[in-house]
């Protein structure tokens, strides 16, 4: 007996590798130029500054708030009428804190020392110069009274 031809299955299509190693050649050249993407290749740094932005606004937004509380305590204290009536204290613009060692009163303020003034003063955001007379002037004002006469 005759050996019967077998039906040839017809061959699913199959892949063309010239084409794929063609597609693989592209896709690295084209993945190497990412690098020069600034998101891929400066990802790092875009985000220091963004946090670094975000600490500015911080910054801002808290030397705000401590203006808003300052000039609260400055009406307050702008209506005293006696050296040893109690000052609402400042907050630092800095932090928005309450300034530690505040003086208590208008006649402390005018007895700090030199170096305590000057504590304060930078405590607002405010340059030291000048005489003590000057300084302890400079610091009244700020917390909302009356200028003295030197």
């Amino acid at each position: 007996m005759a050996a019967q031809p077998q039906a040839q299955i017809p061959l699913a299509p199959q892949p063309d590798f010239d084409i794929i190693s063609h597609c693989h050649t592209d896709l690295a050249r084209e993945l190497n130029g990412c690098r020069n993407v600034p998101a891929f290749d400066q990802g790092a740094q875009i985000l220091n500054k963004i946090r670094a932005l975000w600490q500015d606004v911080n910054r801002i937004e808290s030397c705000l708030k401590a203006g808003n509380i300052n000039n609260v305590a400055r009406l307050s204290n702008s209506v005293l009428t006696s050296p040893n009536g109690s000052l609402s204290p400042l907050n630092s613009v800095a932090d928005n804190a309450p300034i530690a060692n505040f003086p208590v009163t208008p006649a402390d303020l005018m007895s700090l020392p030199g170096p305590a003034v000057n504590a304060l003063l930078r405590s607002l955001g405010l340059e030291v110069g000048g005489t003590i007379g000057e300084r302890r002037q400079r610091l009244r004002l700020q917390a909302g009274l009356k200028v003295e006469p030197i």
